[in-house]
C-alpha cells in the first residue's frame, strides 16, 4: 500500500486551508480598516471635546461661579481655580482649636 496519494490529498488540504485562513484575514483586516476604524476615530474625537468641554468648566467656568457666589472669599480678579477652591475650603471648614 502506498501513501503517496494520500500524502498529496493531504498537503492538498492543507494548502487549501491556510489559502481560506489568508483570505480570511484580508477580508478582516479591510472590514476593521474600513468599518471599524472610522467609528473608533468618532469616539476618539468625542472625548478629546468632552476632555476639552471639562477643562473649560473647571477653568472658567466654576471660578466665576465660585466668585460670583463668594467674592468676598475668592479674592476679586484671581481667576486660579485653586485659589477659588482653597478660599471656598477656607471659608467652610469647621473651627479647630
Amino acid at each position: 500500500m502506498s501513501f503517496e496519494p494520500i500524502v498529496g490529498e493531504c498537503e492538498q488540504d492543507v494548502m487549501e486551508t491556510a489559502r481560506l485562513m489568508l483570505e480570511t484575514a484580508r477580508a478582516m483586516r479591510t472590514y476593521t480598516t474600513t468599518q471599524v476604524a472610522p467609528l473608533l476615530d468618532q469616539e476618539r474625537a468625542k472625548a478629546e471635546r468632552s476632555v476639552q468641554n471639562m477643562e473649560q468648566v473647571l477653568d472658567v467656568q466654576m471660578p466665576a461661579a465660585l466668585q460670583k457666589a463668594m467674592p468676598a472669599a475668592c479674592g476679586q480678579g484671581t481667576t486660579d481655580f485653586a485659589n477659588h477652591a482653597s478660599a471656598a475650603c477656607q471659608q467652610s471648614a469647621p473651627a479647630t482649636k
